[in-house]
C-alpha cells in the first residue's frame, strides 16, 4: 500500500511549522507526485493565514470561514462547545448534515477534510451525498483510531476515500502510517482508496 499523494498539509502561514518549499521537499524525498497546501483561510478563528497578502505569498485561493449572520456565528459556537464538552443533540447533529450535504451538492468539492471531527454529523448520509456526487471522505492520519467510528458508519455507502497527513510540520508530510494501519484495521477495500499507487 502506498499513498503517491498527500493533499491535506499545512504551513507557517496558518498553523503550521515550515514553509510550503519545506512540505514540497518533504513530498519529493517520499516520493509523492502532489502536495497540497490546506491552510486555513484569514477569517478563521485563531488558525487562519495572516490576511490577504499571505494568499498573495502562497498564490493559493481559499475559501474562508466567515460566519454570514448570527445564526451562522451561533452554529459555530454550538459545534465548538459539544466538540469540547463532548456532548450534541439531535438538532445540531442535523443541521450540521444538512450544512456538509448542502455545501457538497452545490460546490465540485474533491473531498471531506477529518469529516466528524468534533463537529457531530450523519456519516452515513454524508458517504451517501459524497459517493453520488463523486467527492471522497478523507482517513486523516493525524487521528487514528478516532475515525474508526465514522469509517464504520462510511464504508457500506461505497464512498471513496482519500488517505493524508494533515502534517503541521514538513517532516510528516507523508506520513501514512495510522492511516495504512485504519485501513487494515478496517478491511477498507483499497480500490476504494483514490490515491493509492494502483
Amino acid at each position: 500500500m502506498q499513498a503517491i499523494t498527500d493533499l491535506h498539509t499545512h504551513t507557517v502561514y496558518s498553523h503550521g511549522k515550515g514553509t510550503v518549499e519545506d512540505n514540497v521537499r518533504m513530498a519529493m524525498r517520499r516520493g509523492l507526485q502532489a502536495v497540497g497546501i490546506a491552510d486555513h483561510g484569514p477569517s478563521h478563528i485563531f488558525i487562519g493565514i495572516g490576511g490577504t497578502n499571505a494568499f498573495r505569498l502562497i498564490k493559493k485561493e481559499n475559501k474562508l470561514v466567515r460566519p454570514r449572520s448570527l445564526a451562522f456565528l451561533w452554529q459555530g459556537v454550538r459545534n465548538f462547545w459539544s466538540g469540547w464538552t463532548e456532548t450534541t443533540s439531535a438538532s445540531l447533529r442535523a443541521a450540521n448534515t444538512a450544512a456538509i450535504t448542502a455545501a457538497v451538492r452545490r460546490y465540485p468539492i474533491a473531498a471531506i477534510t477529518h469529516p466528524g471531527l468534533q463537529i457531530d454529523i450523519n456519516t452515513t448520509e454524508l458517504g451517501r451525498v459524497c459517493k453520488e456526487y463523486g467527492t471522497s471522505l478523507e482517513i486523516n492520519s493525524s487521528y487514528g483510531s478516532e475515525l474508526d467510528q465514522y469509517i464504520r458508519e462510511a464504508l457500506p455507502t461505497g464512498v471513496s476515500f482519500l488517505l493524508s497527513s494533515d502534517a503541521h510540520l514538513p517532516e510528516r508530510v507523508g506520513d501514512f502510517c495510522q492511516a495504512y494501519q485504519l485501513v487494515e484495521r478496517l478491511k477498507i477495500p483499497l480500490e476504494r482508496i483514490v490515491n493509492l499507487d494502483k
